[in-house]
Formats: structure tokens, sequence, C-alpha cells
């Protein structure tokens, strides 16, 4: 009689708990990303603006644990923000946002004479 096991083992990836959202900004506002992963041990978060991948902290960007921060917004941070999730065995992107500067519209009644 011959007989043999066979195991499996079924790695479920994380999922993406919080994704950054799109928002229009205010010149000069700071702004915070955030990027948060359902099971996060031994996972490292990279951020990546417009398919470059930042590094932070570097000009008008910060890390704060998972989140990136923005100060002084202004028309050159517009972008599509995603974060990338790795562990060394896998990546996982999230869904991007895009975060671009507001533009406020101005009314003009004319002038009364």
């Amino acid at each position: 009689v011959c007989s043999a096991t066979h195991t499996v083992f079924s790695q479920t990836l994380p999922k993406f708990t919080t994704h950054p959202s799109s928002e229009a900004v205010e010149k000069g506002t700071d702004v915070t990303l955030s990027c948060t992963i359902d099971n996060s041990d031994g996972i490292t978060i990279q951020w990546i603006v417009n398919e470059t991948f930042l590094h932070p902290p570097n000009g008008s960007y910060s890390l704060s644990g998972d989140s990136l921060e923005i100060s002084d917004f202004n028309e050159a941070l517009n972008g599509n923000y995603s974060c990338l999730a790795t562990n060394g065995t896998w990546t996982i992107r999230s869904a991007p946002a895009d975060v671009h500067m507001a533009f406020l519209e101005s009314t003009y009644d004319g002038l009364k004479e």
C-alpha cells in the first residue's frame, strides 16, 4: 500500500484598508495622504507620484507612519499619488489618487458707471 500526503499552503495577499483619496487642494495648504494595509507586519510602504518613486523627506514631502505629508501645496505638486506595499515576496499597489491645486472661480459683475 502506497500513500502520499499533499499539503497546500494558501497565502492571501494583504489588502489596503485605506487608499489615498483624490482631492482639490488650496495653494499653500498642507495635505496628508493615507495608505494602510490590513496586515502590516514586515511591510514597507513606498510612495509614487506620476510614476516616480518619492524619497521623503525632501522638499515638500515627509512621512508620518504610512502617511505622506505634503506641505505648502502648489501647482508643481499636482499629480497621481499611490503607494506600493512590499514585504520582499510580493508587492501590491494602491488605487491612485488625483491630487491637484484647486482654482477658485472669481466672479465679475462688471463696472457700473
